[in-house]
């Protein structure tokens, strides 16, 4: 059956296509011009079609369904954009104001991440992988974004005054220079109230 974009039933869900690839990609998704939306479209119809009820939920079905298509388009690519600690994570119940309001906030800190030329490709790629080592950056970021002085200097010269760092939290100068990034990322979260990263810290 050919693919109709006009179909009433994807025009109605398509609040929910949106935020399964905000959720997905971290970013603010533009209607008129996102290839992981024209795939997440694809994907959905397709889920229409193939979508036993009896075997699961529609919407948790959907949802993996576009995903997974995300996944194989970004492996295709070879991009990487999700977040190593899953920014977007939302309940499947949360509104689409309330999902509006998260992606505008995710939209405003990936520009403050890039005044310090991060990006969330590269969150990914340099965020700790091991749970002990993850804790550990997440703990000291969390306690660096509540010294007044160590927040001061990294925003005045952009960089993380690791000297400092190691004498005052005598922390490891490898791991640190190793996960900067994230731990320059956290700062800001908390710098600006990013409520949908702070959770995922805390």
């Amino acid at each position: 059956m050919e693919f109709d974009p006009s179909d009433e039933f994807i025009n109605k869900h398509m609040p929910f296509i949106v935020k399964t690839v905000a959720d997905y990609t971290n970013r603010y998704v533009e209607i008129e011009n996102s290839e992981e939306l024209s795939i997440a479209l694809e994907a959905f119809y397709d889920a229409m079609n193939n979508f036993k009820e009896e075997k699961c939920n529609f919407y948790s079905y959907s949802k993996k369904v576009i995903t997974n298509r995300l996944i194989d388009n970004s492996r295709k690519n070879n991009k990487i954009l999700t977040v190593s600690f899953d920014m977007a994570d939302v309940p499947d119940n949360q509104s689409f104001e309330e999902d509006s309001i998260l992606r505008q906030e995710l939209e405003y800190y990936e520009k403050q991440l890039a005044l310090f030329s991060i990006d969330f490709e590269m969150l990914f790629k340099y965020s700790p992988k091991h749970k002990e080592s993850r804790n550990n950056v997440f703990k000291l970021a969390s306690d660096l974004a509540k010294d007044e002085d160590i927040v001061n200097r990294l925003f005045a010269t952009k960089r993380l005054p690791i000297t400092e760092i190691i004498t005052r939290y005598n922390f490891s100068k490898k791991i640190l220079k190793r996960h900067k990034f994230t731990i320059i990322s956290i700062i800001i979260a908390y710098k600006y109230n990013i409520s949908s990263v702070i959770q995922k810290i805390e």
